[in-house]
């Protein structure tokens, strides 16, 4: 029966998904003006539903944010409510929960070399591994010709982060009921800081198109070893347009010294009809410096595979995917890979299609297979469909001025 709703799902609904299952809400780029008022505003509401082995399950969200600018300064806010429910057919039980709460709040100072975000914000280091999460704090980027300097710090709590009750939706079909990650009850418990400086040579077809530093400092009451990361990273563009994407960092942590390795690859092919061809690969790993080292940093939310979502302590990991899209209909298809490197670890191998229709109703569908040791049967299928709408706010017709 599952296998049918599966093939059902995958084969007669062709719609996408690009979406994580961390509320990925796209609404501070669907602000419009709202009538009479010096600000912007817009809604967006999610609803998503499938089934996963044995459990079925529901998602529904509404967002709504709200945007004020004056010349440098402005402020932008969104919050929401989020409600899921999940039935385990197996064990007849069914779980649900629901939480309201903010995915940001902050206010942005922006000019032609400075950009200052201060408040609950997603916070993205110039690097491509160490932090990509939300937090209570700030997040500082100074240009200056071919130099760029980044500073940003915060506190990540259960609240408001990625991986937290408002935005997480990943453990509504969680089977193999993984850790989550750290975050803090409250402020101050788990933080980090953290400064990249990067060169980058802007123009040129082919080489060194930027090489960078980064340091990073986690600290709290709740993280039990102190953590503190430095390294190199770079971007290249390679024969045949290629983007290789290395990063090399040493992680200081008490009886978990060790060396942190991450190399992706980009290749895009465009037709002469506009249609895309975007093929990425990914792999990452470390060295033990001390016998038994892990990887110990919280807040780099790799979120490698719908279900299994690999993060760093489960390295050495891949991950291979393509994206075909047709912009002109505004559709993509996109088939991904995940695994761990080792004989019998987790794997997941999903297939997504999407459409976005009269530019404000994102319509999605993936279906999935994962294989892991800790299942029952060692396997298990994922179909899920997602809708997402945008309502704007309403606009001025020039016979009401």
């Amino acid at each position: 029966m599952r296998k049918s709703i599966y093939i059902f799902l995958l084969v007669f609904l062709p719609l996408v998904s690009n979406a994580q299952w961390n509320c990925p809400s796209k609404l501070a780029s669907y602000t419009k003006p709202i009538p009479y008022l010096p600000i912007k505003g817009g809604i967006e509401l999610t609803g998503s539903g499938g089934i996963i082995d044995d459990n079925y399950f529901g998602f529904f969200a509404g967002y709504a944010a709200l945007e004020y600018t004056n010349k440098q300064h402005g402020i932008f806010i969104e919050g929401g409510i989020k409600t899921w429910t999940r039935h385990d057919n197996g064990l007849d039980l069914t779980y649900k929960n629901g939480h309201p709460g903010f995915r940001e709040a902050y206010y942005q100072f922006l000019n032609k070399s400075t950009s200052l975000r201060l408040g609950i914000q997603t916070i993205t280091l110039d690097d491509h591994y160490l932090v990509n999460d939300r937090a209570a704090g700030l997040n500082f980027t100074y240009n200056y010709k071919k130099l760029s300097l980044q500073i940003a710090g915060g506190s990540v709590t259960k609240y408001f982060s990625r991986n937290g009750l408002f935005c997480n939706i990943g453990f509504v079909y969680d089977i193999l009921h993984r850790d989550r990650g750290l975050m803090g009850n409250g402020l101050g418990q788990t933080n980090f800081t953290a400064l990249t400086l990067s060169y980058k040579n802007k123009g040129i077809d082919k080489g060194l198109n930027k090489i960078g530093i980064a340091l990073y400092d986690e600290f709290g009451s709740r993280i039990d070893t102190n953590v503190f990361m430095s390294g190199l990273y770079a971007t290249l563009t390679l024969p045949f347009e290629i983007e290789l994407n290395p990063e090399v960092l040493y992680q200081n942590a008490i009886n978990n010294n060790a060396i942190l390795y991450s190399i992706g690859l980009r290749k895009m092919f465009i037709t002469d009809n506009a249609h895309r061809f975007d093929f990425q690969a990914r792999v990452i790993g470390s060295t033990e410096l001390d016998n038994g080292a892990m990887i110990r940093n919280s807040f780099s939310n790799l979120f490698l595979g719908d279900v299994i979502r690999l993060e760093a302590q489960d390295l050495p990991l891949y991950q291979a995917s393509l994206r075909y899209s047709i912009p002109r209909h505004s559709l993509h298809f996109k088939l991904q890979y995940t695994s761990e490197f080792q004989t019998n670890g987790l794997s997941e191998i999903d297939f997504s299609v999407g459409k976005r229709v009269l530019n404000q109703v994102q319509l999605s569908a993936i279906g999935g297979y994962i294989k892991s040791p800790t299942l029952e049967h060692g396997d298990a299928f994922l179909a899920r469909i997602e809708a997402r709408v945008y309502l704007f706010a309403p606009q001025i017709r020039k016979n009401e001025k």
